[in-house]
């Protein structure tokens, strides 16, 4: 029961991500079957370095792709 809630909250955890952030949360399904709900949390905890790391990274595509221009 605490695996299938796992999975049900990486999707919602991912699509809360794309639909406020525009970014991609990459999870690793492996660690929420092993891990579960510390995953989930440390996921959780971990969103805003990853938030930004996209945006550095996409920051630079964008820059890159007007200077090549």
């Amino acid at each position: 029961m605490v695996i299938v809630w796992a999975f049900k909250a990486k999707t919602a955890l991912q699509a809360y991500a794309l639909n406020e952030f525009k970014f991609e949360l990459k999870m690793n399904p492996f660690y929420t079957f092993i891990f579960s709900i510390y995953y989930i949390v440390y996921c959780i905890n971990d969103m805003e370095s990853e938030l930004q790391k996209h945006n550095i990274i996409y920051s630079k595509q964008i820059s890159c792709l007007n200077d090549c221009k």
